[in-house]
C-alpha cells in the first residue's frame, strides 16, 4: 500500500504544482497588463489598455464559465470565436485534472507522511529531482526551436486548425503575439522551479531536524 501511495505522490506532486503555475499566469491580470503595455499592444490593436483589461476580464469570465460569449463577439470573429470555444474546453479539462491531481496529491502527501517519513522524504526528494530534469528538458526545447514545439502543442491539443490566425484579420493574435507565449511559458517554468526548490529545501531541513531528534 505505501508503495501505491509513494508512486501516486512522486507523480502528483509536480502535476499539482504545474497546474498552480499555469493557472497563477493564466489568470493573472496584473501579469497580461504588464505584458499588453511591454509590448505595445495597444498600438498594434487601437485599443485602450482600459478596453485591453475589460476585454481580458471577460475572456477569464468566460473561461471559467461565469459568461457567455457575447461580449466577445464585439472584438472577435467567427473563426477566433470557434478558437476560443477550444480554448474554453481546453481549461475546463486542465481544470479537472488540476482538482484530481492536488487530492491525490494531498491524500498521499499525508499518508506517507504519518505512516512512514522516511519514504515520504525519498518520494519526494525523487520526484522533485526528476521534475527538474523534465522542466530543463523543456526548456532547452522551447529555446532551440520555440515556433516548432509550440505547434507541435497545439497539433497535441487542438483537432482542427483554428488556432492559425491571420493578424491581417484577426485581432486575437495582435492581442496574444508570439513574444506573450514565449514570456508566460518562461514565467510558468521559473516559477515551478521556485516553488519545488523552496519544497525541497524545506523537506529536506525537516529531515535533518528528525535525525536529530532521533539522535
Amino acid at each position: 500500500m505505501k508503495k501505491g501511495f509513494s508512486i501516486m505522490l512522486g507523480i502528483f506532486l509536480p502535476i499539482s504544482i504545474f497546474f498552480i503555475c499555469i493557472n497563477f499566469f493564466a489568470f493573472n491580470k496584473k501579469y497580461y497588463e504588464t505584458k499588453y503595455l511591454q509590448y505595445n499592444i495597444p498600438s498594434s490593436t487601437d485599443l485602450e489598455i482600459s478596453e485591453l483589461m475589460k476585454l481580458t476580464n471577460e475572456l477569464f469570465d468566460y473561461f471559467r464559465g461565469h459568461k457567455d460569449e457575447e461580449y466577445l463577439r464585439i472584438y472577435f470573429n467567427e473563426r477566433e470565436l470557434a478558437h476560443i470555444k477550444d480554448v474554453k474546453l481546453l481549461f475546463n479539462k486542465g481544470f479537472l485534472i488540476r482538482d484530481i491531481s492536488i487530492t491525490i496529491f494531498l491524500t498521499s502527501f499525508t499518508y506517507l507522511y504519518l505512516v512512514d517519513f522516511n519514504v515520504f522524504i525519498k518520494t519526494l526528494n525523487y520526484s522533485i529531482c526528476s521534475s527538474f530534469l523534465g522542466i530543463g528538458i523543456l526548456f532547452l526545447f522551447l529555446i532551440l526551436d520555440f515556433d516548432k514545439y509550440f505547434t507541435y502543442f497545439h497539433l497535441m491539443l487542438f483537432n482542427n486548425d483554428l488556432w492559425l490566425l491571420d493578424p491581417s484579420t484577426d485581432i486575437m493574435i495582435r492581442i496574444f503575439p508570439e513574444e506573450f507565449f514565449i514570456s508566460i511559458a518562461r514565467n510558468i517554468g521559473l516559477l515551478f522551479i521556485t516553488f519545488m526548490s523552496i519544497m525541497l529545501i524545506v523537506i529536506n531541513s525537516l529531515k535533518v531536524r528528525m535525525n536529530n531528534k532521533i539522535e
